[in-house]
């Protein structure tokens, strides 16, 4: 076994919270979108446009999803991994990529009138092309790869020099593909349409910046707490300026990888990391379970809203949107919630949902994902 320099776990209350709003966030977008998309002119009012810039800022759960997991990943090896690293994150990453990646082509196939054709046009599109929302474990697993070769370097980096680089490099690579339309040349199409999001440029940013939180989270929580007014004001600040440039549509891209998410996700989570320090007590157990499962939460909502909204146009089709949006919430959370506890209780359910640490033996690392101890 490599020698390693490592911590010893402390649980950090903060990122319950944290995962717990990314999880719900997440949850809640796609409920909304997935209403509004199959809404009638007739039932879109003025009110309900309201909301694109709502869900717009609540976009900002997958970069905090990317902080997570490289501040646990930075807390417990700041220098080095150790041997077997990447496999067991394998183990517990890829094969659930592609089980639910196939879960999916089969639904999506389905509701399309299923055929072979149908299902191996999706398979490919959400297998190769990362066609749906688990790319993110890809980018995910690129980091884990990224922090093998790179923290050594960072923890001799200062921290003033990498994160300013490490911005403009993301923000330059978000600028170009929400600016530029494709080559002309093979496939360009196809990677500026799904595939330029997955790799780690698109998401460096925060993983830097998590990178020198979680290396030392006490100095972190002083320095948030010292300086509480400019990380208080920053981010109102930073929302305000969102706000304005979002409703320029300066940038039509209205996904978390437009370049003006860049200016409010950080101040934002710097800010839900202060406020749950104020707060010094142990989450709540709901919260508890949420970010236990999260992981599964963010695999699986997304086919149980599919099945209720299916359900709500059959049984209830001219259900007011507000109440479609609640019932697809509900649906996606606690859904997703009993369905990740249920298959976690199976042999093979770690392949599915990855590794479940449930409340009672629940510690800082994020739930679904292996541990960054190399343990899961």
């Amino acid at each position: 076994m490599s020698t390693l320099q490592k911590k010893p776990k402390r649980h950090i209350a903060e990122l319950v919270w944290l995962r717990t709003v990314a999880c719900l966030m997440i949850v809640a977008v796609h409920a909304v979108e997935s209403v509004i998309h199959y809404a009638s002119a007739e039932q879109m009012d003025s009110s309900y446009r309201l909301l694109y810039p709502l869900i717009m800022f609540m976009k900002l759960a997958t970069p905090l999803f990317i902080f997570i997991s490289a501040f646990l990943l930075a807390h417990a090896y700041p220098v080095k991994t150790p041997e077997h690293f990447l496999r067991k994150r394998a183990k517990y990453l890829l094969i659930p990529y592609v089980i639910i990646a196939v879960v999916y082509a089969v639904l999506e196939a389905v509701y399309a009138g299923f055929s072979s054709a149908v299902l191996a046009e999706r398979l490919w599109k959400n297998i190769v092309l990362a066609e749906f929302h688990g790319y993110f474990i890809l980018t995910i697993f690129q980091f884990y790869i990224l922090h093998q070769w790179i923290a050594p370097y960072l923890n001799r980096w200062k921290a003033t020099v990498v994160i300013p680089v490490a911005l403009v490099i993301n923000a330059a690579y978000l600028a170009f593909f929400n600016l530029m339309q494709p080559f002309a040349i093979p496939n360009a199409e196809t990677f500026w349409q799904f595939l330029w999001w997955v790799p780690f440029p698109a998401w460096v940013f925060y993983y830097v910046t998590a990178y020198y939180a979680g290396r030392n989270v006490e100095e972190f929580r002083d320095r948030l707490s010292r300086n509480r007014l400019k990380v208080i004001g920053g981010s109102l600040l930073s929302v305000i300026f969102f706000f304005i440039l979002y409703s320029s549509k300066i940038l039509p891209v209205n996904s978390s990888k437009n370049v003006i998410v860049l200016i409010y996700a950080l101040p934002v989570m710097l800010l839900m990391f202060y406020l749950a320090s104020v707060i010094r007590s142990k989450p709540p157990a709901l919260l508890n379970w949420i970010a236990s499962l999260s992981f599964g939460i963010f695999l699986l909502h997304s086919l149980c809203q599919k099945v209720a909204f299916s359900a709500l146009q059959s049984a209830l089709p001219g259900l007011a949107l507000p109440l479609q949006i609640i019932v697809l919430f509900v649906a996606g959370a606690a859904g997703a919630m009993l369905l990740t506890y249920m298959i976690s209780l199976l042999p093979f359910g770690t392949f599915i949902i990855g590794k479940i640490n449930l409340p009672k033996r629940a510690s800082i690392q994020p739930a679904g994902l292996p541990t960054a101890s190399g343990e899961g």
